[in-house]
């Protein structure tokens, strides 16, 4: 059986109009005996909060590789297109196979059930 290692970001606003907090902890958990998870924290204010998860991202990748230097391949599963997630893998490395999962498309927002006349129209 193959270990996962997760890598995660709180998926909140910025602090003080969206969100409440000015700095994001780090936690780490254990989801089952071969899954691991390290949700990284932040701080949440627009630029820096980009900044510094695409840092500590990196740091993390770069110690995900060096733990599993001896394996023969490698792979990254991205659920969603997180800019700095994909500029920490292209910064760290270019030989991993990299899996993007997108569910949601901007560009066919207006397909959506949920909207107003307005969004609709225009």
């Amino acid at each position: 059986m193959h270990r996962i290692d997760v890598i995660n970001v709180e998926p909140v606003g910025t602090y003080p109009k969206h969100y409440n907090k000015l700095f994001l902890k780090s936690k780490n958990w254990l989801l089952d005996s071969n899954i691991k998870s390290k949700q990284l924290g932040s701080i949440n204010i627009p630029i820096l909060k980009q900044l510094s998860r695409r840092l500590k991202a990196e740091r993390e990748i770069k110690k995900w590789l060096k733990s599993n230097n001896n394996c023969d391949s490698k792979h990254i599963i991205i659920y969603g297109l997180y800019l700095p997630y994909l500029k920490a893998i292209k910064r760290v490395s270019d030989d991993i196979k990299i899996t993007g999962i997108v569910t949601d498309l901007p560009e066919f927002d207006e397909l959506s059930y949920n909207q107003n006349i307005q969004k609709k129209v225009c």
